[in-house]
């Protein structure tokens, strides 16, 4: 049957976001929704599904609440989510030579429940962090922090920025020269701030939420696929993110056999599927999907230049 999306910019407002959803549903009788990438918007949606008799599953939620204290029926994490993440990087600093570690993260409800998760996870491995700063949303200058860092002796800086925010703290960081004092390790490494530091991304560390490289047939087929629509272009975390959380959706509609919310949620529950990041099982108990966690550093490669 003919699938159609429909689109709406919410701006990251959780307000927006709930209108916006509402006008699909009233309007066009849209009842799965997916693509909202803020947490804070997912979070202002969740005590609205029921009465909209709709089903969201979240590509890129970060937030560790929306599978937990904010867990409603209606709603399926296939994403990785901040704690999972925090967690896969912890388990790799375990064997790693730095001791002493600092956390920069944005005041919003993604970068407080990285900070957070990654908090528990370091000390739990016998690592010590010295100190954390949170940085308003869409902040720009970046300067105080560096300095706080600098002078805090850490030996590693755990970074769970996005967007403007991540590219604006990595160049500012390179013109005080950080990177060669404090290695960095961040929540997402995303290709669009590779893309805009160019060289400089060289040696970033971090947990990935779709790892481009990963070498499986299924990885292969969607990176090949994705090339023949977007030509050079890249594939970010959003993109693979998104494509994982389509196939169980689709896989669920499939054994479902219905475009029922209520349907379709009974068949998500405990589903399996092989991704484009590897398997998935959509757990029954808390609709969080559980993902392979990947730490991945950033180098060259003349495949991908």
């Amino acid at each position: 049957r003919p699938v159609e999306f429909l689109y709406q910019d919410t701006a990251g407002d959780p307000a927006a976001a709930v209108r916006k959803s509402q006008e699909l549903v009233e309007r066009d009788g849209c009842r799965i929704l997916t693509g909202v990438i803020v947490s804070s918007e997912a979070a202002a949606m969740l005590p609205k599904l029921e009465e909209w008799n709709a089903v969201f599953i979240s590509h890129g939620n970060g937030d560790g609440r929306l599978t937990a204290e904010l867990y409603v029926p209606r709603f399926f994490r296939a994403n990785t989510s901040a704690p999972m993440g925090a967690r896969a990087l912890a388990l790799y600093l375990r064997d790693t030579p730095q001791q002493k570690f600092m956390a920069i993260a944005s005041d919003a409800a993604w970068g407080r429940s990285s900070n957070k998760a990654f908090e528990e996870q370091i000390k739990k491995v016998g690592k010590n962090l010295v100190d954390q700063v949170f940085a308003p949303v869409a902040n720009k200058d970046y300067s105080p922090y560096i300095t706080k860092i600098m002078q805090s002796g850490a030996e590693g800086c755990y970074v769970a920025l996005q967007g403007d925010e991540a590219r604006a703290f990595y160049s500012q960081a390179q013109q005080y020269k950080l990177p060669q004092r404090v290695q960095f390790y961040t929540e997402i490494v995303a290709q669009a701030d590779i893309k805009v530091l160019g060289k400089d991304a060289i040696g970033l560390m971090g947990s990935s939420r779709y790892p481009i490289t990963y070498d499986i047939p299924e990885n292969k087929a969607f990176l090949d696929a994705f090339k023949k629509e977007y030509g050079a272009e890249l594939p970010d975390w959003t993109d693979g993110e998104m494509y994982q959380a389509l196939m169980v959706l689709f896989a669920g509609i499939e054994k479902a056999k219905s475009d029922e919310p209520m349907k379709i949620v009974a068949a998500m529950e405990d589903l399996e599927v092989k991704s484009v990041k590897g398997p998935i099982k959509m757990r029954k108990c808390d609709h969080q999907g559980e993902n392979q966690g990947f730490v991945v550093k950033v180098a060259q490669n003349k495949n991908f230049s």
